[in-house]
């Protein structure tokens, strides 16, 4: 249950980035550095979380490794990290690096591995990306 109300959550800041009033995409889309899209996400799942859930911003876990963002559901302590990567940064490769390894391996065996989020966003309208190093 912990893990719908997050995926809804953030089902709906994906709709809004397009499709809301303010359509905050475009600010989004302005953020070039991981850091700085982490804290947005963490501000607007703080908007939105109401008695569900809390969130902490780069807490570390087993190994002194830390996921971007951990949601807390407060009523059963359940937890689910968020790894968070701006796609032009990284090759094809080190982005399902960060899904393999980071967020299943790393992440959700050292929580209760219910649910796990990796969010992708482009600092810029690129397209699909055909670069010769795989970069997207």
């Amino acid at each position: 249950m912990d893990s719908l109300v997050w995926f809804a959550r953030l089902k709906d800041m994906q709709h809004d980035l397009v499709n809301d009033e303010y359509q905050q995409g475009e600010t989004l889309a302005l953020l070039p550095k991981e850091s700085r899209v982490q804290r947005w996400l963490a501000d607007r799942m703080t908007l939105k979380q109401g008695r569900s859930y809390s969130v902490d911003r780069e807490v570390h876990v087993a190994d002194e490794k830390e996921p971007d963002i951990r949601l807390r559901c407060k009523p059963t302590d359940a937890t689910m990290p968020i790894e968070i990567k701006v796609a032009e940064s990284w090759t094809l490769e080190q982005l399902e690096d960060a899904l393999v390894r980071q967020l299943c391996g790393r992440y959700a065996p050292k929580t209760d591995g219910t649910a796990s989020c990796c969010w992708f966003t482009r600092s810029t309208d690129l397209g699909v990306g055909r670069g010769k190093r795989g970069r997207l």
